[in-house]
């Protein structure tokens, strides 16, 4: 090659010769390239005076180059350039400090070939000539082409250095996790959520700490700050414990495990989603040994109960619990099925997760990434001839579709639904795609739940609010409730509930009695029926009515059928 005088000689020559740049323009241009230090090209392209397509032009004329995006060689991949770097033995950071890309085709690995962005710089040249004895091929490239290849290489070693920096991270963090500190802080905080019956525990990340909260009775509370520095490896712990990627920070997972606490099995179901300062995790207890309360216990009155069990007890069809997620609708249909496990149905269950396992009774765990749904799972079901059906939940049109084809062919079905009603599981089957008549034909029962904190027997006190009770009285009186008692109270706190008022819970019910209904209105639609003219005189209750009902005999207080609901007086 020329050397770099004799070549921006002619390449200024040639510019001129072309037309491209005029003398005036090419003085600008030295006077510049002067100022800034750097090669001809890149005054020019800075200058604004040409289009980077018509310089290169002038390049391949002068140096007899030719222009990769032109040649009819391809541009080179990633894995050719790492070929010439491995054959070289040199980097990434070598490459980028000559401004120079290398590669290998593997159809003539004896030549070696090059892009260098200022060809007149002759540095890149003699330093690969160092290292690489055989034939040398250079091209000329486009700026956009040349930055392109160097971001790979650098997104190449990035990754590179991610992971080793990832696989050092993780074994740092595994072996945090199994310090002494780590593991007693774990299993106290488990042992703690067991002590004080809590459903949940939230643990909360933010700059300068993190946060443990437990779910008692439905409410979050008993907060405790923690340091900041026991967060990542607290975290680790428990994923670890739960069988989860602890590699895997920035996508929400779910995982489960059995634990041992205190002498007592465990079920734990642990969900993290990313947030601005880390992880935020959530587990969730089912106490194994912990007794499942029977109908009555949940808080089913006498009457209620009554009309339970004649719809369960219906040969076929369709029976929905409904209500929030922590609303105890999976204990009432364990209690229902105990109720019908006589020995003589074949009772199978399709549950995510199967929390409370039951004798005599096949129970299925929904296992989604190999295909096993609820709409598949109850399929293969049917296959067995049951008699009772129970689907942990119909989340969409075709576990709906496949779950009220098996009520109409001879098999009662019992699921759960989330609506803020009874009768809003009508309309919830009809958003899923199921058509109304076969709702009518299907439908059995509703049955809406939720639960609220039952008063501290140590502590509550007579309500004080008078006004408040009677617009309670009167709320039971529209609904044709003549309450036995008047022992409304209101919630204090003491040392023996924690301060807050409150010690469990007590369900709340309405129960919507669908195959009542459609004999009384044969020609009628459900949704016609639905009413709380037509309802109430047909003796449904209302939750909020069972709530106040159950305040009146002091077990809940009006301020907590209020947190619940909202405000349920005019």
């Amino acid at each position: 090659m020329q050397n770099d005088i004799g070549f921006s000689t002619s390449l200024s020559g040639t510019l001129v010769e072309a037309g491209l740049l005029s003398e005036s323009q090419l003085a600008e241009v030295q006077k510049f390239q002067s100022s800034i230090g750097g090669s001809l090209r890149q005054a020019v392209m800075k200058l604004g005076l040409l289009r980077e397509q018509d310089l290169l032009k002038v390049y391949e004329k002068v140096l007899s180059l030719e222009c990769i995006e032109t040649s009819a060689s391809p541009v080179p991949s990633l894995d050719d350039i790492k070929r010439a770097m491995t054959a070289l033995d040199v980097t990434d950071g070598w490459l980028s400090a000559l401004d120079v890309v290398i590669w290998v085709d593997s159809k003539e690995p004896e030549t070696l070939n090059f892009i260098q962005r200022d060809p007149l710089d002759t540095n890149g040249e003699e330093s690969i000539q160092k290292f690489w004895t055989g034939q040398l091929r250079q091209f000329l490239a486009t700026n956009r082409t040349l930055d392109s290849l160097f971001a790979q290489l650098s997104a190449d070693a990035g990754a590179r250095s991610l992971r080793q920096d990832t696989s050092a991270d993780v074994a740092r963090l595994r072996e945090l996790a199994e310090e002494a500190p780590v593991i007693d802080f774990v299993n106290g905080l488990l042992s703690d959520a067991v002590d004080l019956r809590a459903s949940d525990v939230h643990i909360e990340p933010s700059e300068i700490d993190f946060i443990t909260r437990f779910r008692v009775d439905g409410v979050l509370a008993h907060q405790r700050i923690n340091p900041r520095a026991l967060f990542d490896s607290v975290v680790t712990r428990i994923k670890i414990l739960s069988n989860m990627d602890i590699s895997e920070r920035r996508l929400p997972q779910d995982g489960r495990q059995t634990i041992r606490v205190a002498g007592e099995e465990v079920d734990l179901r642990v969900s993290s989603i990313p947030s601005t300062y880390g992880e935020s995790v959530v587990l969730r207890l089912l106490r194994k040994q912990s007794s499942l309360p029977d109908l009555e216990g949940l808080g089913i009155g006498a009457k209620l109960l009554r009309q339970l069990e004649s719809l369960v007890r219906l040969p076929n069809g369709i029976f929905l619990v409904t209500g929030p997620t922590g609303s105890g609708k999976s204990t009432t249909l364990y209690r229902v099925l105990e109720l019908l496990n006589n020995g003589e149905n074949k009772i199978i269950t399709i549950e995510d997760p199967v929390e409370y396992e039951m004798e005599n009774i096949g129970q299925i765990q929904v296992h989604s990434e190999i295909g096993l749904t609820f709409a598949g799972g109850l399929r293969a079901m049917l296959r067995h001839d049951p008699d009772v059906i129970m689907v942990g939940e119909i989340r969409d049109s075709e576990t709906a579709e496949v779950a009220v084809q098996a009520a109409l062919t001879g098999h009662m079905v019992f699921s759960t639904l989330h609506t803020n009603t009874a009768a809003g599981a009508i309309e919830r089957l009809q958003d899923l795609g199921t058509e109304p008549f076969l709702i009518k034909a299907s439908l059995r029962g509703v049955l809406g739940q939720r639960l609220l904190r039952r008063l501290c027997p140590h502590c509550s006190v007579p309500q004080e609010n008078q006004a408040l009770v009677a617009r309670a009285n009167s709320r039971l009186q529209l609904d044709g409730i003549i309450p036995e008692s008047q022992d409304y109270r209101q919630a204090v706190g003491c040392e023996h509930c924690g301060h807050s008022g409150y010690s469990g819970r007590v369900g709340v019910f309405e129960l919507l009695n669908a195959h009542n209904m459609v004999n009384k209105y044969p020609d009628r639609l459900l949704s016609d029926i639905m009413d709380e003219n037509t309802l109430r005189s047909n003796g449904y209750v209302s939750m909020v009515s069972d709530g106040i009902e159950k305040s009146s005999r002091g077990q809940t207080s009006l301020e907590e059928i209020e947190r619940v609901f909202g405000r349920w007086y005019s």
